[in-house]
């Protein structure tokens, strides 16, 4: 992979507490028409909410899905309400028409025990990882976990634990019912992502961008490692990226890379009084290569910045606006959704519309688009806007080149 980074301004001024913005790219190559085995597995909630036609099109989306596996392939289907129920355990798709089957006979049942789908997914697929093998859990739900592990640090110590095992976990949530935060806090922190929708209509199309990524995976626990100058007095990552602090620095979990994808981190630095050529921070990428030879790497950088008196203001840098925007969007998409829970749909329509507008002027024109159909749409449904809004801002502040 490629590291490259670049500075919002060429200079900063010489006193205290000037800022400086830092967007570092991490780029993995293009990938090969060739893949190796999946190892997948699906936590699908039978809760009592989705008896009926969502169960019923989260079985034909499965089913479906199933077409698209290979014989070496591996599935695993969890099904869970108050306890977790193996309909498929790690099987080769050699019988599609038997996994069909398998699928087609969840019924439903009563409460939510998150907790328990999820682990026992991640039991029977961290069993079946390997070297030669892509791993990944997807955890679909519409509900808030009632049973089971319900403290947020317990379920975010499991999920840095796959993360580095090379599991990630997707979340799906599905209406304005799931705790957002948890599925989240889940994806987050394994190095996954997570989707919203409306309906389990969009099953399909999620679990297929999903597929489509898995076999694609270039790099996995790619992690950047930032190490300010002692002259650095504070350094914050913007993006939505899990933060670890150590001495000297922290580290920035990057997830998973895909073959031909940008990964971009932005960090604000603000610096201490100095003259002349200040050494910023030192970078380092490391990762686990999964695609072609199989190795750990790691690459070095080193960024320093000029200081100057009594600096004449400068335009930022355009590509570094462009993801100041992105996340500024994010932020906008998290207060919006407050004030939308709060019942203050108004002032939610006006912080859309004002970063709608940013957007716009940015040339951000998909997120500019996205931001007014949330704004138009608001006062249909304002608790499931808000979880939509929340859960497009964690994925959005993420930024990738394929967003």
């Amino acid at each position: 992979m490629k590291l490259a980074y670049r500075l919002s301004h060429p200079a900063i001024d010489s006193g205290a507490d000037a800022e400086a913005l830092l967007l570092i790219t991490i780029s993995a190559p293009p990938g090969t028409s060739t893949r190796k085995p999946v190892n997948l597995g699906v936590a699908l909630d039978r809760s009592g909410s989705m008896a009926g036609e969502p169960l019923a099109i989260a079985k034909r989306a499965l089913g479906q899905f199933v077409d698209q596996l290979l014989p070496d392939d591996r599935l695993t289907v969890i099904a869970f309400d108050d306890t977790a129920f193996p309909v498929v355990s790690a099987q080769h798709a050699t019988d599609k028409a038997a996994l069909r089957a398998a699928i087609a006979s969840i019924e439903p049942g009563g409460t939510t025990n998150l907790s328990a789908g999820w682990l026992s997914a991640s039991g029977t697929v961290s069993k079946h990882a390997a070297a030669g093998t892509y791993s990944r859990i997807v955890l679909l739900s519409d509900g808030l976990a009632n049973s089971g592990i319900l403290e947020p640090e317990k379920l975010a110590d499991i999920a840095v634990g796959l993360g580095k095992r090379g599991i990630p976990t997707t979340a799906i949530g599905i209406g304005a019912g799931y705790d957002d935060e948890i599925l989240a806090l889940i994806a987050a922190q394994s190095g996954g992502n997570i989707h919203h929708i409306d309906t389990l209509d969009g099953v399909g199309a999620v679990l297929d961008s999903e597929f489509e990524e898995l076999i694609s995976l270039y790099a996995q626990n790619v992690v950047i490692e930032i190490a300010p100058d002692a002259s650095v007095r504070e350094a914050i990552v913007l993006n939505g990226y899990p933060v670890t602090y150590r001495a000297g620095g922290f580290s920035v979990a990057c997830g998973d890379i895909v073959s031909g994808d940008d990964r971009y981190v932005l960090i604000r630095f603000r610096c201490g009084p100095k003259s002349g050529s200040q050494p910023l921070t030192g970078i380092t990428l490391k990762y686990h290569q999964v695609a072609g030879e199989v190795a750990f790497r790691e690459l070095a950088a080193f960024v320093s910045i000029d200081r100057a008196d009594h600096l004449e203001p400068t335009p930022i840098d355009t590509i570094v606006a462009t993801h100041l925007t992105i996340v500024k969007s994010a932020v906008a998409r998290r207060a919006a959704a407050e004030l939308a829970e709060k019942g203050d749909v108004t002032s939610a329509a006006f912080v859309l519309g004002n970063a709608a507008s940013e957007a716009r002027a940015a040339g951000l024109e998909k997120d500019a688009l996205e931001l007014e159909r949330a704004q138009a749409s608001l006062s249909e449904n304002p608790e499931l806007r808000a979880k939509e809004m929340r859960t497009r801002a964690w994925s959005r502040s993420r930024t990738r080149r394929n967003d």
